[in-house]
């Protein structure tokens, strides 16, 4: 059975408002009449920011019994089951990582995902047990829960309406 995981839904909703948010401001910047260096810099700003956004939108992890399939922006990458060679894990902060490892390759999966515990589940349910390494069980039996990520989120909300209140409403 084919299962789909994407970006944490906690995480949407602060982007999408963020993205939209960011469009006066970045206009307001750039029509200032700045010299070109700054507006090149804004430009990479803006180029990079929306990247990200676009970014975690596309993300995801699709997983069937024969494959596994990463996707991003730049991209996807399908790893067929008998190409994983181990599953390891670990954890930095309230991060923790799934490494998949295809031969001398490493692809990780972070816990911004939704179910990350449901993806353990499937990852592990695909290999022999003696490609489960200390670190992936070590992750599996304490599972943390990231919030980092939607504070951070939420925060860069409330800095662009300051902005824009700042900015547009007379003081």
């Amino acid at each position: 059975m084919e299962k789909v995981y994407k970006i944490k839904n906690s995480l949407r909703v602060p982007m999408i408002l963020a993205v939209i948010l960011s469009i006066p401001v970045f206009v307001d910047l750039i029509g200032r009449g700045m010299e070109t260096g700054h507006i090149i810099l804004i430009v990479i700003l803006m180029l990079f920011f929306y990247t990200m956004a676009i970014n975690n939108f596309l993300r995801r992890i699709k997983i069937t019994p024969e494959s596994v399939t990463i996707g991003s922006v730049i991209g996807s990458k399908t790893i067929a089951r008998a190409d994983i060679t181990a599953l390891d894990g670990l954890s930095v902060g309230t991060r923790q990582f799934i490494s998949l490892i295809v031969g001398k390759s490493s692809h990780l999966i972070q816990n911004s995902y939704n179910d990350f515990t449901g993806i353990m589940d499937a990852l592990s349910a695909m290999v022999p047990e003696d490609h489960i390494k200390e670190g992936f069980t070590r992750i599996r039996q304490a599972p943390l829960s990231r919030s980092g990520d939607t504070i951070a989120a939420w925060l860069t909300v409330a800095i662009l309406v300051t902005i824009i209140t700042f900015r547009y409403l007379p003081h």
